[in-house]
């Protein structure tokens, strides 16, 4: 299996309003296409996303992360346990509570202010901890700010070692690191080898020549704590990434841009070891968001289908075929006219010719000939994961089809377009 379809993934809606029947239907498909295995959505204390969304999901091969970003000190753990036993009855492994709780919006303005801030917030958490244990789901620690009001790497370190002072032995075994993990526009190399390799950054002060956490490699200096506090390395789950937060752009090009750039570094170096996924922020937004301009789609569309192309190709496959015809053979099918239908294509185009998926794997182009029952759609989503350019003709049994296999044998740029 592909690095991408064990590790690629899409931060859903940035809310909870798009969990209905017609909003499932719009986007299952795109994310099976995209050979998409994880999803991170939103949720709130006292309302469950949907079974049959969850349900779906997970039918899809799609793990999700259920984040319920609450504020620090407003949770009851009667509505705790009342989602967690929901989620988990439904195959949900990971259900988040909190969010970037080293920032001030994340608690209320009298909370903010106490002196034992850290000790108050572990004193919130270590409950939800033992509960997510105690019902089969995994316990996570919430994700920071990189930076943050209170910075993050400070807070990190007093927050952990209180942790495990506080939870039971089988809950810190059990223990996993939720991340954000931008680029804020820097190079994707930035902050690597943490506070050991940069031992001058201080919180909040970076001097010149160093650099810090804030960037693509945060987890490098989260591991370090980690393994100072508890002797082990934690497992990370990337609630979201790629390019950051749109306030460090100047203009949506530059937020397409960086994206582009961490899709090109996950496609040649993948994800460090520990690390279980990475979902890209956001797989689509409502019109008028803050982020709607690093929406990856609109209205279930590609906006850039290049840079969906190289971030769905992560697992790298070799192309050492140009041109795939890729021939689905069926109940229904008459093998022979199939055979003479392409022949002309065949002469004119000479690509090469079989029935084995994995052959076309190998393939930068793939013209799938032949319906939904002999080439299903679980074979679209593994040529998007590995890489190759494919399109789909099913009336190959038509005058039309030979004028369409030829103009789509003389692209060259050409991503994942149906014909029907």
């Amino acid at each position: 299996m592909s690095l991408s379809q064990q590790k690629l993934g899409f931060h859903y809606y940035p809310d909870t309003d798009h969990y209905s029947p017609s909003d499932l239907d719009a986007w299952l498909p795109v994310l099976k296409s995209a050979g998409a295995s994880w999803l991170t959505v939103r949720a709130q204390a006292t309302s469950n996303i949907p079974e049959s969304f969850i349900r779906a999901l997970i039918a899809a091969d799609i793990q999700p992360i259920v984040h319920i970003p609450v504020a620090v000190g407003s949770l009851r753990m009667a509505h705790v346990y009342t989602a967690l036993k929901s989620y988990a009855d439904w195959g949900v492994r990971y259900v988040i509570f909190y969010d970037r709780p080293n920032v001030r919006a994340s608690w209320p303005t009298a909370s903010w202010a106490h002196e034992a801030l850290v000790d108050d917030f572990v004193d919130a958490l270590v409950p939800v901890l033992e509960a997510q244990n105690e019902l089969g789901i995994t316990p996570v620690f919430p994700a920071l700010e990189p930076g943050g009001d209170y910075w993050d790497t400070a807070f990190f370190e007093r927050a952990l070692t209180l942790t495990m002072q506080r939870a039971s032995s089988e809950v810190m075994d059990k223990l996993t690191l939720a991340i954000y993990m931008w680029s804020f526009g820097r190079s994707l190399d930035w902050g690597q080898g943490g506070n050991t390799a940069w031992p001058e950054a201080r919180p909040y002060a970076t001097p010149t020549g160093s650099q810090d956490q804030c960037g693509f490699q945060v987890n490098d200096w989260y591991q370090e704590i980690a393994e100072k506090v508890t002797g082990r390395k934690l497992p990370v789950l990337v609630l979201a990434g790629g390019a950051g937060p749109t306030n460090v752009y100047d203009t949506p090009e530059a937020i397409q841009l960086g994206n582009n750039e961490v899709a090109r570094h996950l496609a040649q170096h993948g994800l460090d070891e520990g690390i279980l996924n990475f979902c890209f922020y956001p797989l689509a937004t409502a019109e008028g968001h803050a982020d709607f301009q690093a929406a990856w789609y609109v209205d279930s569309r590609p906006v850039r289908p290049s840079k969906t192309a190289e971030v769905v190709s992560m697992s790298s496959t070799p192309k050492d075929i140009e041109h795939y015809v890729l021939l689905g053979l069926s109940n229904q099918t008459n093998g022979l006219r199939l055979w003479n239908a392409i022949a002309p294509l065949a002469l004119s185009a000479r690509p090469t010719i079989g029935f084995s998926l994995e052959e076309a794997k190998r393939a930068a182009r793939v013209s799938l000939v032949g319906d939904l029952k002999s080439l299903p759609v679980t074979i679209e989503a593994e040529l998007s994961a590995c890489g190759s350019e494919y399109e789909r003709f099913e009336d190959w049994d038509t005058d039309n089809f030979l004028l369409a296999a030829a103009d789509w044998a003389a692209k060259t740029t050409v991503t994942g377009v149906d014909h029907d």
